[in-house]
């Protein structure tokens, strides 16, 4: 694992002019699940939320800036993380955008899963969006190299999208932006 970071950092560094990297990548959450329950899939109102992601990441000028995403991966389930959440949460999108979700890479597989993307030609200049449970995601981050990004995520959070541009002089930006689909959803 620690040469998979030393890699990553490494091919990170490069300027943006000679890797093949995306525009945007934004990470959510998986949608709600059941409380208190060891259920694998999502709450009513966690398919509720995967079914406006769609209008969302279609129609949305706030998440748009660079299109609608080329690709979209969502967390395999694993024995350490059972949950279908994060594949049920994106599989609608993926097939309303006519693309393969991808779901080859389990929890802890993230560094491989964010290398294939910035080195991946067809997401040159493009969107590509990730799904994958809440401990990850700020691991995530850092290894993109976004500094400002929160260091947790919250366990009562499914509304947030983590917009992190890469075609910026600066380095990576970031942004923690509410999602507003549903009653309940924070305002800012």
């Amino acid at each position: 694992m620690k040469w998979t970071a030393i890699f990553f950092v490494w091919i990170a560094s490069w300027s943006s002019s000679l890797l093949a990297i995306p525009a945007q990548i934004i990470i959510i959450r998986h949608a709600e699940k059941i409380p208190h329950q060891k259920d694998p899939s999502l709450s009513q109102k966690g398919k509720e939320r995967a079914a406006a992601f769609i209008a969302y990441f279609t129609g949305d000028p706030g998440v748009l800036e660079f299109g609608p995403p080329v690709a979209i991966y969502a967390q395999r389930p694993s024995r350490a993380f059972d949950s279908l959440r994060p594949i049920e949460t994106v599989q609608g999108l993926a097939k309303a955008l006519n693309i393969e979700l991808n779901t080859k890479y389990h929890s802890n597989e993230y560094m491989h899963m964010l290398r294939e993307i910035m080195v991946e030609p067809e997401y040159t200049g493009k969107m590509v969006l990730i799904c994958w449970q809440r401990y990850a995601i700020p691991n995530m981050a850092a290894a993109l190299r976004v500094v400002s990004a929160p260091k947790e995520w919250p366990g009562s959070a499914f509304d947030r999208n983590w917009m992190i541009n890469f075609y910026t002089r600066e380095g990576p930006s970031f942004r923690n932006v509410p999602q507003k689909l549903m009653f309940g959803d924070s305002a800012k």
